[in-house]
C-alpha cells in the first residue's frame, strides 16, 4: 500500500509494507533531489516530529549543522559513503540528538524509482555515556596528578586502564607501557607471583 496516497511519497511510487512502518529505526527513502519521499514511524519518535510531516523535506533540514548536512547528503547521493559517524540531527524544533547513518541505493523497478534508503538508529545515550566517561576521567587525572600517592583505575576484568602521573614518574615509564598488564613488567621477579595474587585476590573480593 502506498505510504500517503495523497502524498510525496506515492507520486514517486514509493510503498512500504507492515515491516518498514514497524521497524524499530528511522527508516528514509530519499530521491535524486534528495528530498524524503518516505518516512517510516520510527521516525516521529527520532526527530520529535509526525512522520508524515518530514515527506517533501530535504534530508539535509533534518541535520543540526545544516552546512556540514548539505555535505554528508551530497556525498550520499553520489555513493562516495554509505556510512556516517555520529552526527547531530534536529530534535523537534530545536533540540539536538545524536544518531549513526547507513544508507544504500536501490536501482529503478516498479516498487522504487532511484531512491536512496536511510537508517538512522539513535546513539544519543551512548554519547552522553561517553561524554560522561571522558569528563569523569578527566577529573580524575586532574585530582589524581596532583595526589602525592601512586593511583590508578582498572576495568572489570582486572586490567589497568588509566595511571596517575605521580605513577609515571615513579615508574619511568608512559601511560602506553602501563596501561593493561604492561605495568607488571615493573615488578621484581621475586615479587611477581605475590603482588599478581594480591592483586587479584583483593581484585575480586572488593578489598584493600
Amino acid at each position: 500500500r502506498a505510504a500517503d496516497s495523497r502524498g510525496y511519497g506515492s507520486r514517486h511510487g514509493i510503498t512500504m509494507d507492515r515491516h518498514y512502518q514497524s521497524a524499530p529505526v528511522a527508516h528514509l527513502a530519499v530521491d535524486r533531489d534528495g528530498i524524503i519521499c518516505v518516512a517510516n514511524q520510527a521516525c516521529a519518535a527520532t526527530f520529535n516530529r509526525p512522520a508524515k510531516d518530514l515527506l517533501g523535506k530535504t534530508l539535509t533540514s533534518l541535520f543540526f549543522d545544516r552546512a556540514n548536512g548539505k555535505q554528508i547528503v551530497q556525498s550520499l547521493l553520489e555513493h562516495r559513503v554509505t556510512k556516517c559517524e555520529e552526527v547531530a540531527f534536529v530534535y523537534g524544533d530545536d533540540a539536538m540528538r545524536w544518531g549513526q547513518l547507513f544508507a544504500w541505493s536501490v536501482p529503478d523497478d516498479q516498487t522504487v524509482r532511484g531512491t536512496l534508503q536511510i537508517i538512522i538508529i539513535d546513539t544519543t545515550e551512548r554519547i552522553r555515556l561517553q561524554r560522561e566517561l571522558a569528563d569523569s576521567e578527566s577529573r580524575f587525572r586532574l585530582l589524581g596528578d596532583s595526589a602525592p600517592v601512586l593511583l590508578w583505575i582498572s576495568g572489570k576484568d582486572a586490567r589497568c586502564s588509566v595511571f596517575n602521573q605521580r605513577w609515571l614518574e615513579f615508574t619511568g615509564r608512559t601511560m602506553a607501557d602501563e596501561v593493561g598488564d604492561g605495568w607488571l613488567e615493573g615488578v621484581h621477579a621475586e615479587d611477581f607471583q605475590a603482588c599478581v595474587d594480591t592483586y587479584l585476590t583483593a581484585f575480586v573480593q572488593r578489598q584493600d
